[in-house]
């Protein structure tokens, strides 16, 4: 039998939304960290945060990602991959913390100064 829980509700900052427990004879003897995305088109990419991406590459074999395509057609897709962070290739997207202006380009720049 397999027991599935839904620890996204914890917010807990694991890195994934399920644990599956496969149980056999009383004891646990495999478990999946399943991380779902889901998109509303039949084709598309999907992105991991840093901390699912970590958590992909550490639990390794036992992380998988389920991607659903067409949520809320008749017509869901789902595929299921495990360890996808040895298996895929990923990009890592790096974002903008800030832009920063030296002082000297404020005090050289174009505009009008007033001074008190």
């Amino acid at each position: 039998r397999t027991r599935v829980e839904r620890v996204y509700l914890l917010n807990d900052g694991c890195g994934y939304d399920l644990r599956s427990a496969r149980i056999a004879g009383g004891s646990v003897v495999d478990v999946r960290r399943i991380e779902v995305k889901g998109l509303s088109a039949h084709d598309g990419g999907v992105h991991l945060t840093p901390n699912e991406w970590r958590k992909a590459t550490s639990f390794g074999d036992k992380y998988w990602l389920y991607v659903v395509w067409g949520c809320g057609t008749g017509s869901p897709r789902l595929k299921m991959i495990q360890d996808p962070a040895h298996t895929l290739p990923a990009t890592e997207v790096q974002g903008v913390l800030h832009f920063e202006i030296e002082g000297a380009a404020l005090a050289t720049g174009q505009g009008t100064e007033w001074t008190g």
